[in-house]
């Protein structure tokens, strides 16, 4: 009697685990693509493909589910903008403006960042930009920086004077913006004002810790965003006449200026348990880097098997 229960029971736990070993609810997904355009194989595991191509897929698959989902990079356009008066004096040149790409960012020593300012190869701008010559007028500056994309660049303003025979001049810097948007849409990506902008100043004149403040007197970087009028406002007022002459400079953190976004298509169903799927096709319809996703499913209440293949391509 034993010896028959013994017996009954390995023959029991040995049904169990085949129920299990060949449980439908639990089979893993096998999902493989296969591409049917002859296109060659560029950098970065980009395929180089015409505009206009007609991308053949083929799928050898068990999944209940296929789905696909692509994207294109849209390159972006920037441009810097901001609106310059100038009061108490005429203006000799003593307001430039200047861009750099790997400026190494100051130390707060006095010294070393008076010889970097120096040294470093800055890209002037100056006479790319509208700073007004004569005062009590103003003029407003828009450059693009499309040139920049994909890079971060540090501005930087650097006032001057050579001229201390009467006031030396005073300038406000209003309504700066970085901007960036997606070229093919107009959409706007990102966007920079002058407080997010982290301006440190630095007067080279000042020995101490001082010269990386902030101050609303005569020949100082003003960066307290405090005019009640204009909260976007960046000031450096007047000296008066016989006071030494100034270099003051404005620098600010790295700016990133993006290369462009991704446009998303919605994801389409492909294959689901109550249709059939064998192959899909896809038209490149525009040019830029396209990323075709596919995704593979089995699913149920009890069990979740998922498969992912990526194709790229880069769109002429």
């Amino acid at each position: 009697m034993k010896i028959s229960n013994i017996k009954y029971g390995w023959i029991a736990i040995f049904a169990i685990v085949c129920s299990a070993c060949s449980d439908p609810l639990k089979e893993p997904v096998r999902f493989s693509v296969s591409m049917q355009n002859n296109l060659i194989m560029g950098a970065d595991s980009f395929y180089v493909a015409p505009l206009g191509t007609v991308l053949q897929f083929v799928f050898d698959a068990n999944a209940d589910i296929i789905t696909e989902q692509h994207s294109v990079f849209n390159e972006a356009d920037a441009s810097l903008g901001f609106v310059t008066s100038l009061s108490w004096a005429d203006n000799p040149g003593a307001l430039r403006v200047l861009l750099g790409t790997n400026f190494p960012g100051l130390s707060h020593n006095n010294e070393v960042d008076k010889t970097l300012v120096h040294s470093y190869v800055w890209r002037d701008i100056t006479d790319s930009c509208q700073i007004p010559a004569t005062k009590g007028t103003s003029d407003t500056t828009s450059i693009r920086m499309s040139e920049y994309t994909g890079t971060s660049v540090v501005l930087a303003f650097c006032y001057k004077t050579e001229d201390n025979s009467g006031f030396q001049p005073m300038f406000v810097l209003r309504n700066m913006l970085l901007q960036s948007w997606a070229r093919k849409t107009g959409e706007v990506i990102d966007e920079q004002s002058a407080p997010t902008m982290a301006f440190t100043p630095f007067d080279v004149l000042l020995t101490d810790s001082t010269a990386y403040e902030s101050s609303d007197q005569g020949g100082r970087w003003d960066i307290s965003f405090s005019d009640p009028a204009d909260k976007t406002a960046i000031k450096i007022r007047q000296s008066a006449a016989k006071r030494p002459m100034n270099e003051d400079w404005l620098i600010s953190r790295p700016l990133s200026i993006p290369r462009g976004k991704l446009d998303y298509s919605a994801a389409l169903t492909l294959k689901n348990i109550h249709t059939h799927a064998e192959w899909y096709s896809l038209k490149l319809d525009e040019p830029g880097e396209w990323i075709v996703t596919f995704r593979a499913f089995n699913e149920n209440y009890t069990y979740r098997s998922s498969a992912i293949q990526t194709y790229k391509f880069l769109v002429k």
